[in-house]
């Protein structure tokens, strides 16, 4: 993966656009999350989700920071875990949490485009499901 031109490419669209592609990628995670083949898949695309949400926090409000911060600290454990532990119990709770991270992230993308310069709506916090 080359990041510089990753990271060119990706900030060249408006903040809503980026939080769109990181909600894209994490729905793709979440469709792959049942298949213990699909795991390098699932890993490009948690490595580049962690980019783009280095990339793209510090554009956000303030508030917004912890989601942020802790949807990366989610990637990263299930990054760790790696493809020995994508059972079916963990990867169903990832095939949820990352759904739910993903249409967290949407809603506040539709808010943003629908109301350029007002502070979009508030993200829920990421929970600590055990993903074994």
């Amino acid at each position: 993966m080359d990041i510089i031109a990753l990271e060119q490419r990706f900030r060249r669209d408006p903040l809503p656009i980026r939080l769109g592609n990181l909600a894209a990628n994490l729905a793709r995670i979440s469709s792959a999350a049942a298949c213990v083949e699909e795991w390098p898949f699932v890993l490009h695309n948690i490595r580049e989700s962690k980019y783009f949400i280095e990339w793209t926090t510090p554009e956000l409000p303030p508030g917004h920071w912890g989601f942020m911060i802790g949807l990366q600290v989610r990637l990263s454990q299930i990054e760790r875990r790696g493809a020995q532990s994508w059972c079916s119990r963990a990867s169903e709770t990832v095939r949820q949490q990352t759904r739910e991270w993903s249409e967290a992230l949407i809603a506040v993308m539709l808010a943003m485009q629908s109301s350029p310069g007002r502070i979009p709506p508030s993200l829920p916090c990421v929970h600590d499901a055990v993903i074994t």
